[in-house]
């Protein structure tokens, strides 16, 4: 089913010509209601609108799905974010006074090794505990996983060693009969891209409960002690199949204005040798550009991206259907409550 069009988001045409399914407002529908938190800076702003509507839309099957994004204060923002943002995006005191059904918290570019130094927490930790009263269940995306434990049980995050956790990672179920795990394969591939994680270790002592992990990167899916009202995800289902290489080229240019002190190496596991042999072609002749101060070349991303094979697409879809069905679980359990209430 549909995503029900709202807001003047710039991602509408770009979703419809990729055939998701938009309508209009119906009367005679009852669309589930979803929050939607985007915390990612500028130049991911829409293309993260993007990947998430995305997976609600292939989520929904059969209900009608109405997303309501909003930011807060405390991101870095240009004017002309800030003019989209306030056009295309409500207000977090316009989203309080919304019923909402589930909620979706985005990650956030880290900027302090302290997460609580972030300009945005304030504003942040406001949303979690309006949430954590009002809304039945929460999915959390990377850097909001991280706020959310160290917010409710003090853990605290720790920085990936030797350097940037980040490629396409294989994942195992460890609890196969949770409802978010409905149908899932019991291995799968979900991209990673994060400086800073946690671990199963810190929080099972906290009653969280680790549904997949990987081995090469710990938890990739766990939630909170009442078995789901808050979903952590530190892992990347949402992303493109372009997302890795665009970061891939944004290190690059790190290391072009000296925020790195070397070439980066590839994802793991995200490209196909034949891709490796186009950007290996490609480092040669930027380094060799960059020693003799010329014009530097354009990383090759149109002969790349055919190439890559997003092994994690599925999952994602299923991951985001089996979240959708857990919101409606809540959402006419509280219905029948209500019922029974009234006719008491």
């Amino acid at each position: 089913m549909p995503l029900l069009r709202y807001r003047d988001l710039d991602s509408w045409e770009r979703l419809v010509r990729e055939d998701i399914e938009i309508t209009e407002q119906n009367a005679d529908t009852s669309p589930l209601q979803i929050g939607f938190l985007n915390m990612m800076p500028d130049r991911a702003l829409r293309a993260t609108e993007r990947q998430f509507y995305r997976l609600l839309a292939a989520g929904s099957e059969d209900f009608v799905v109405q997303v309501h994004p909003f930011s807060i204060k405390g991101l870095p923002r240009s004017p002309d974010t800030l003019e989209y943002v306030s056009k295309a995006y409500v207000s977090f005191d316009e989203i309080t006074k919304i019923e909402l059904d589930g909620l979706v918290l985005t990650g956030a570019n880290p900027g302090n090794f302290e997460i609580t130094a972030e300009k945005f927490w304030p504003y942040f930790e406001e949303v979690v505990h309006w949430a954590n009263f009002y809304v039945p269940t929460i999915l959390c995306s990377c850097l909001a996983s991280h706020a959310i434990l160290k917010i409710f049980h003090g853990i605290e995050r720790i920085r990936c060693q030797p350097d940037k956790r980040w490629g396409v990672f294989s994942h195992r179920l460890t609890q196969i009969k949770h409802p978010l795990m409905a149908d899932m394969p019991e291995q799968y591939e979900e991209p990673r891209s994060h400086v800073f994680e946690m671990t199963a270790e810190q929080m099972e002592p906290h009653g969280v409960q680790v549904l997949a992990s990987s081995s090469d990167a710990d938890f990739g899916i766990a939630v909170s002690e009442d078995g789901g009202r808050w979903v952590f995800l530190q892992g990347h289902p949402e992303y493109d199949s372009v997302s890795l290489l665009k970061e891939y080229k944004r290190e690059i240019n790190r290391f072009r204005l000296g925020e790195r002190s070397n070439y980066p190496d590839y994802p793991l596991n995200y490209l196909p040798d034949s891709a490796k042999q186009s950007l290996e072609k490609y480092r040669a002749e930027f380094l060799l550009a960059l020693e003799q101060r010329l014009n530097l070349p354009e990383l090759p991303e149109s002969e790349i991206l055919p190439l890559i094979d997003n092994k994690w697409r599925a999952h994602a879809e299923l991951l985001y259907r089996n979240w959708l069905h857990m919101v409606i679980n809540e959402r006419e359990k509280h219905i029948s409550d209500a019922v029974e209430v009234e006719s008491c």
